[in-house]
């Protein structure tokens, strides 16, 4: 006779519960779907459930944090509300439209982060002001000290992992930079490189009959 499987269908496992088997993933790794107790689906490896190490989609970790921020009476702060946000972008794929482009995408808050006074601690430390906001420096990579930074909004905009990079004279930059420095509309350079526009042309053509000369 084969060796029989443990069946943990139903079975609780911290916040979440077996609904069926879901096969094995490319890594030859048995799979289980799981439901949390705040809603959340999710297939997940069997090996992470029944060895704890994994009780919740996220959110019992996002409470308490929440927690922690209110306990200590900084929940009606602009840092507060960066946080919170951070928060539901990463880990709220239930409610947050953004979840998709942040947590959807891998992308986290650091463990040291979730404690809202460290957070705190950080942006005070690092130049926070209420005329900036917080921008990842790799778009691609988590909420943590060595990656995220204070700048101001054109500086978040231009770093935006949609901007497209172009060189032109032995100088790189955004397409957004280069409108800024030839002086030409974003909307006008973007059109003209999407049109097929060579960048030289696309940089040094008059725009409303007004040509503009670059030094």
């Amino acid at each position: 006779m084969g060796k029989k499987v443990f069946d943990i269908i139903g079975n609780r496992y911290g916040r979440w519960v077996v609904l069926e088997n879901a096969g094995k993933n490319p890594h030859g790794e048995k799979q289980v779907l799981c439901r949390c107790d705040c809603g959340v689906q999710k297939v997940m490896r069997r090996s992470l459930i029944t060895l704890g190490y994994s009780k919740s989609c996220g959110c019992y970790a996002r409470e308490i944090s929440v927690e922690k921020a209110t306990s200590h009476g900084c929940s009606g702060t602009r840092i507060y509300r960066i946080w919170a946000g951070i928060i539901q972008r990463c880990y709220n794929n239930t409610k947050d439209c953004e979840w998709k482009k942040y947590g959807g995408r891998g992308i986290s808050m650091c463990n040291d982060w979730r404690d809202f006074c460290n957070f705190n601690e950080w942006a005070l430390a690092n130049g926070y002001n209420d005329e900036l906001t917080i921008d990842r420096i790799d778009n691609n990579g988590n909420y943590e000290p060595s990656n995220c930074r204070w700048a101001t909004v054109y500086e978040q905009n231009n770093n935006r992992r949609t901007n497209k990079i172009i060189s032109f004279n032995g100088v790189t930059g955004t397409v957004r930079e280069f409108a800024d420095k030839y002086r030409l509309k974003y909307s006008c350079l973007y059109a003209r490189l999407k049109l097929g526009w060579d960048i030289e042309s696309a940089l040094i053509t008059p725009s409303r009959g007004r040509f503009w000369h670059h030094d």
